[in-house]
């Protein structure tokens, strides 16, 4: 590499690190900043879709989607013996929103990414302030961080200098066979749900001798029409130490529990990625800080 280029990279960086410390001034304040990273691509995603849906009234085609749709809920109604969750208009209209998402996202798949990584580094440079250091400071007096998720969001900040001190342990359960080892093999409820979450965190407690926990579980946007109708969503459990465990030389299991829940509509999987990650932060937070 030239000493022309080294140089432009040294710059880029410089440039980039200002507007991340800017932001992440704002995330520490508490205010939401990955709806604003993505705003641009929603707004054209929006466009889009608007364009599709005229053409397609124009010539035709929406007539034809309409009367299909109507013929495929009357199926799904006689297979279920359920009431649907649309209308035929809706169904359409949901088919145009993945029809055109889907060819948007093909064809912004690396700006889009390059935005959740974006996002990270601000993430990653709010978590290096007092929060590291409260979290470093309880791990010392025995209090460690264990973290369920179901993709890579806040963990690839948590393993900062002297993450070690803090930080028990990191699970991404992806698949069924990966609960099953960490002991949810029983779990009577969906994947995704409040129930799955305090389970995920229950066992991170017990199995890993964690007193917090941070666990998510969460369904990100699908290329397909859910018939369900559920947008993308997330169920948190968080636990943390209660105030006899604090105040007690003995180890035992008493934990403060807390539950959320986020819908989160966007059709972009790296959106979704972001603005749990960005509750995470938040949860992080409230859990050590406040």
């Amino acid at each position: 590499m030239s000493k022309m280029n080294a140089q432009n990279i040294v710059e880029i960086v410089g440039k980039n690190l200002e507007m991340v410390k800017k932001y992440s001034e704002r995330l520490l304040k508490g205010e939401s900043i990955a709806k604003e990273i993505f705003g641009k691509y929603n707004t054209e995603l929006e466009g889009l879709i608007s364009d599709r849906v005229s053409e397609y009234s124009s010539n035709g085609e929406l007539a034809r989607m309409e009367s299909e749709a109507a013929k495929d809920l009357a199926s799904w109604t006689e297979q279920s013996g359920r009431t649907q969750k649309y209308n035929a208009e809706e169904l359409a209209h949901e088919r145009i929103v993945k029809e055109v998402g889907c060819a948007y996202r093909s064809e912004k798949e690396h700006e889009l990414a390059f935005a959740n990584v974006l996002h990270q580094s601000i993430v990653n440079y709010a978590l290096r302030t007092e929060l590291a250091a409260r979290m470093v400071e309880e791990g010392c007096a025995g209090n460690k961080l264990a973290v369920v998720e179901l993709s890579a969001r806040i963990s690839p900040g948590l393993t900062f200098h002297s993450a070690s001190k803090y930080l028990s342990c990191v699970v991404i359960p992806y698949g069924t066979e990966a609960r099953s080892a960490i002991g949810e093999q029983e779990l009577d409820c969906s994947l995704v749900s409040f129930e799955a979450a305090y389970e995920s965190a229950k066992n991170a407690a017990e199995k890993f001798g964690a007193n917090y926990v941070l666990a998510e579980s969460s369904a990100a946007p699908s290329k397909r029409v859910m018939k369900s109708r559920k947008k993308p969503r997330v169920y948190f459990c968080t636990l943390t130490p209660s105030s006899d465990q604090k105040n007690s030389d003995q180890e035992n299991n008493s934990h403060e529990k807390s539950t959320s829940y986020h819908e989160i509509n966007t059709e972009f999987r790296d959106e979704f990625d972001s603005i749990v990650r960005e509750i995470c932060f938040q949860k992080l937070t409230d859990m050590y800080l406040n």
